[in-house]
């Protein structure tokens, strides 16, 4: 068990020297790995609740069913990672980039995303609530089904992306380039002030109580 030791600055070949020390499902919880590189390393279900991950290299990696409650990954590499069902709430992932990544099904409420990536990347379904995503690249990004009640999009590029049947009840898009389609989606009471809506197209969708400014 690794939990609270200190792995700073250590590279792992593909995760397998980790591996040698975790099997998956695993507890690693606390533990620092700044920069490691765990690149398509099979972490399935592993405890990776309030890691330092920060700068790490896990690309392609498994992380489906993982604890990363708390964790840090600021400017970390998560593109074309496995977060399917991953426990994601209150991680910090500022400037993260999980580009094409698969978080179908995550649960992320209260993440910390500033100008992370997310462009292509898979949250169907996820539970996203008060998530921040300040200046995030949300381009073609797939959110549909996904509660995201309270989420802050502020200057977030949403072009092209997926919000069919979402929830948005109380979101906040200021300044945010808005989705190409929103179909079916509950946006009571959001704030849209001065948020790029000529390409925007809202259809079916629920806006009782929305604060609209648009920019001229």
């Amino acid at each position: 068990m690794y939990m609270g030791n200190i792995l700073e600055g250590v590279t792992f070949r593909d995760g397998a020297d980790l591996l040698r020390h975790l099997s998956a499902g695993g507890r690693a919880s606390g533990i620092t790995a700044r920069g490691a590189v765990l690149k398509g390393a099979r972490l399935r279900r592993i405890d990776l609740s309030k890691a330092d991950l920060r700068g790490a290299d896990l690309s392609g990696a498994n992380l489906s069913g993982a604890n990363l409650s708390g964790a840090l990954l600021m400017g970390a590499n998560l593109s074309g990672a496995d977060l399917s069902n991953a426990d994601l709430r209150s991680a910090v992932l500022v400037k993260a980039n999980l580009s094409a990544a698969n978080l179908s099904g995550v649960s992320g409420a209260g993440v910390l995303a500033i100008e992370a990536n997310f462009s292509a990347a898979n949250l169907f379904r996820g539970q996203l609530e008060e998530m921040v995503l300040k200046g995030a690249d949300l381009r073609g990004a797939d959110f549909s089904e996904a509660n995201l009640q309270g989420a802050v999009f502020d200057d977030a590029d949403l072009s092209g992306t997926a919000l069919a049947n979402v929830q948005l009840n109380g979101a906040e898009l200021l300044w945010a380039k808005s989705p190409t389609l929103a179909y079916r989606c509950w946006a009571k009471n959001s704030l849209l002030w001065e948020a790029d809506l000529s390409a925007g197209l809202f259809q079916r969708c629920d806006l009782a109580g929305v604060d609209l400014i648009e920019r001229p």
